[in-house]
């Protein structure tokens, strides 16, 4: 089985985070190469490094956009829904309290039974 073909909602997401925390990381790594001036100090050694950190991040942004492509983010926001849903009683009425959910909320004296 690839790792698209996950069979669950949650190993998706976590390989789309995981994907996402690296990209993050390339482009930091790139943004402190620019930012800080090191193309123009190290040469060479510096724009090695910026072309491997885009190529990384370009890399392993694939694995989420084809994630958004599939409809991962719809899915997660249908099963939120439903969760939700489920939850909530039908009618918007708080559910009746029967008498043995009112027994066990007395509080019982130690040593009575």
């Amino acid at each position: 089985m690839l790792f698209w073909e996950a069979e669950t909602m949650g190993q998706r997401i976590m390989i789309s985070a995981f994907c996402l925390l690296v990209c993050g990381c390339g482009l930091a790594v790139s943004a402190w190469l620019i930012a800080t001036g090191q193309i123009t100090r190290q040469g060479i050694d510096a724009l090695f490094l910026l072309a491997v950190a885009l190529l990384m991040t370009s890399c392993f942004a694939l694995i989420p956009v084809q994630e958004i492509r599939r409809g991962l983010v719809r899915e997660i926001r249908e099963s939120l829904r439903a969760r939700r849903a489920a939850r909530q009683p039908v009618g918007g009425a708080p559910p009746a309290e029967s008498a043995s959910d009112s027994e066990a909320r007395q509080p019982t004296l130690p040593g009575a039974h």
